[in-house]
């Protein structure tokens, strides 16, 4: 009996290894597009990116148009380094939240676990209007994008990557 339950352990750590090193598409919609000109909410973000470990790190599609249904590829945040990046913006929806790094070598989303801090922070960030189209999409991933004012260049970026 204990041999083979540590050969199945084995087996199931094996498995997490390698579906973790491995990409995998997840589908999600943007509801709506925000400026931001607080000076409170960029410190916020800026405190959760020192402070908080990163669950995943995304390269995304034409995710940003926004209620189109579009793909991203979720990486494992050890295989991409954010050198020359800055913080232009986040995703914030029921069930995610990610930190928007613009930079030379694209754009790259961090997403972090959403803990109590963070749903304290973004709370009304979060929310999607009953009223939006985006609301019917049971199986996708519907979030708000919240961006800064100084950011123009978001949108070429993200074009490009």
């Amino acid at each position: 009996m204990n041999m083979q339950n540590a050969s199945v352990n084995a087996r199931t750590v094996a498995s997490e290894s390698t579906e973790k090193k491995k990409g995998f598409l997840v589908f999600g919609a943007v509801a709506d597009i925000h400026d931001i000109s607080s000076k409170r909410t960029p410190k916020r973000c800026k405190k959760i990116l020192e402070e908080d470990r990163p669950l995943r790190t995304f390269v995304f599609n034409n995710f940003m148009r926004q209620g189109c249904q579009r793909c991203f590829v979720i990486e494992s945040p050890d295989d991409l380094t954010c050198t020359g990046s800055r913080l232009s913006g986040f995703l914030a929806g029921d069930s995610f939240f990610g930190l928007i790094m613009a930079g030379e070598e694209g754009v790259r989303v961090v997403q972090y676990p959403i803990t109590n801090r963070i749903r304290r922070y973004f709370e009304k960030h979060m929310t999607i209007a009953d009223s939006h189209p985006a609301q019917a999409l049971k199986t996708f991933t519907r979030v708000n994008l919240w961006r800064w004012r100084n950011a123009p260049d978001l949108y070429r970026l993200w074009e490009e990557s």
